[in-house]
């Protein structure tokens, strides 16, 4: 996982925002952790398709996944929870 040198939860302030749109690849379990802490939503970006980065974003809990398949982000949906 790479580093997220961006402070998004400075940003979110900033804009007087509740919801965090933030590339797919960017997301891991301490920005999950932040959001929640701040009462807001995150919400995963840049056309989710793939079942395995589906599945790490629902393991992950992130709010909303945006995606061109969301049959898909369904389906995963009810097999992992």
């Amino acid at each position: 996982m790479s580093c997220n040198p961006v402070k998004h939860l400075d940003l979110l302030q900033a804009a007087d925002a509740d919801n965090l749109h933030v590339n797919h690849s960017r997301i891991d379990s301490i920005l999950v952790e932040k959001m929640e802490l701040a009462s807001g939503r995150l919400i995963a970006w840049e056309n989710v398709v793939e079942t395995a980065v589906i599945d790490r974003l629902i393991k992950l809990k992130v709010d909303t996944i945006g995606s061109d398949r969301p049959d898909l982000v369904l389906e995963r949906l009810k097999v992992l929870t």
